[in-house]
């Protein structure tokens, strides 16, 4: 009788696999899930409460996307860079990592399989943000959705790179909490509205300025735009972006860590 070897299944399926997984871990915390979901609509319904007949026509539609563009800042800090901060390093100290090493699935693979449920997290909370701000603001034609598309996927990027980074340094999960603050400080200010002129320009080489910028365009932020002028104005916060998602996925292929530091 002739045996034949089961065949091994590809590196996308098995990486799938763990995510699928990772995801299943996720789900049974509804409270915290919910939490999540549910935080982007109500945080740009309540500000739509509040500001809802005081704007109008254009500035409405541009209102309203700010806010969208806010929700992808806030999701890539503290979805993405703190939330998988403390996964990243809660795999290695339970030895998941090293243990995926011996397996068909390899650490690299475990790690992009943890971040994948807090991609889809995010994904959720734009989706949910923008229903609310469509429904609330009018949000206008968007006149280039691949611009905003690759915001999304370059955030996405710099906020798992760098949390990668930051695990390396990262003890337990306790001092997440800790180890975050500079890259939160680091990031945060440059998308900060009315700063002078000169940290003005700072701040547009700053990643996640970059990808605001970038997202609000794609959108229509900027409705006088049309999808080709949209991408001459886009090329500059696109190479920013990009520069930063290669320059910190170099970063954490150097420093990442996935054997125990206990």
């Amino acid at each position: 009788m002739l045996i034949t070897a089961a065949p091994i299944p590809s590196a996308a399926r098995r990486i799938t696999a763990v995510a699928v997984a990772e995801t299943k871990l996720l789900l049974r915390n509804r409270t915290a899930l919910t939490t999540a979901l549910l935080m982007a609509p109500v945080l740009v319904g309540t500000i739509g409460a509040v500001t809802l007949g005081r704007l109008d026509g254009q500035a409405s539609s541009s209102f309203g996307v700010d806010r969208i563009a806010e929700l992808l800042i806030f999701g890539t800090l503290f979805v993405l860079l703190y939330n998988l901060t403390t996964i990243f390093v809660a795999r290695r100290e339970d030895g998941q990592f090293q243990r995926m090493a011996t397996g068909l699935v390899t650490p690299w693979g475990a790690l992009i399989a943890a971040a994948l449920p807090s991609v889809a997290v995010l994904l959720g909370q734009l989706v949910m943000g923008s229903a609310v701000a469509f429904t609330m603001f009018g949000l206008p034609a968007f006149p280039n959705p691949i611009v905003a598309t690759l915001a999304v996927l370059g955030s996405a990027c710099v906020g798992v790179s760098f949390a990668a980074v930051c695990s390396s340094f990262t003890k337990s999960t306790e001092a997440a909490q800790y180890t975050t603050i500079a890259p939160l400080m680091l990031l945060l200010p440059g998308t900060l509205p009315g700063l002078p002129e000169a940290a003005d320009f700072v701040a547009k080489l700053t990643p996640l300025r970059a990808a605001s910028d970038l997202f609000s365009l794609g959108l229509g932020g900027t409705s006088s735009l049309g999808a080709a002028s949209s991408w001459g104005t886009a090329a500059g916060p696109l190479l920013v972006l990009a520069a930063w998602a290669v320059a910190l996925t170099a970063l954490a292929r150097a420093r990442m860590q996935f054997q125990r530091r206990r």
